[in-house]
């Protein structure tokens, strides 16, 4: 199997300084991950983007950028056996519902077991454990559930009508995340 570059950015030389050497490999997803493993990758750690074999890769999709990709199909052997590249990496990020990675036999104890200095990002919607743990988690549900859409409005209205959430927040919410994987190191 070939990993191959997806993006590059101009300004990439320049950065690489920070944090070359660092291995990060991130399993492709949505939510704060892509995002993350981006930043990773601007500053400079080598980035593997493990994407699903039936997946298609989009060229256009912004978060590819400073990262290599490799799809394999983690649900066979020869598959996971290429998943385990994270004995020899320092970060692994992935936002899979609760149970996932555990069912692949790449769960947090499997791979410390063989990695113990590893970084185990893991960015779920609504954590781990508790009610809504198995539930797809969005900024929109998080406003909602909290009340914080129904203070949201356009100037004139009264509150809760016509909600205009902030666009900035989905972004803020992704720079956190890329910031928790680092702070361990």
């Amino acid at each position: 199997m070939q990993i191959r570059p997806v993006h590059q950015t101009p300004n990439q030389a320049r950065n690489q300084v920070r944090w070359r050497g660092l291995k990060v490999v991130e399993f492709a997803g949505l939510g704060p991950c892509p995002l993350a493993g981006q930043m990773l990758g601007d500053l400079g750690a080598d980035v593997i983007l493990i994407e699903r074999k039936s997946g298609k890769a989009d060229p256009t999709d912004i978060n590819n950028r400073s990262k290599r990709r490799i799809a394999i199909n983690l649900k066979s052997d020869e598959g996971v056996e290429v998943a385990w590249a994270v004995e020899n990496t320092d970060i692994l990020i992935e936002g899979f519902r609760p149970g996932v990675m555990e069912k692949l036999g790449l769960g947090p104890d499997e791979c410390h077991a063989r990695n113990q200095r590893l970084v185990y990002g893991r960015m779920t919607g609504w954590g781990q454990e508790g009610p809504l743990s198995s539930t797809a988690g969005h900024d929109i549900n998080y406003m909602a559930i909290t009340g914080a859409l129904h203070a949201i409005g356009r100037k004139g209205r009264a509150a809760g009508s016509a909600p205009q959430p902030c666009r900035r927040l989905c972004r803020w919410h992704h720079v956190s995340a890329a910031r928790r994987a680092c702070c361990p190191l």
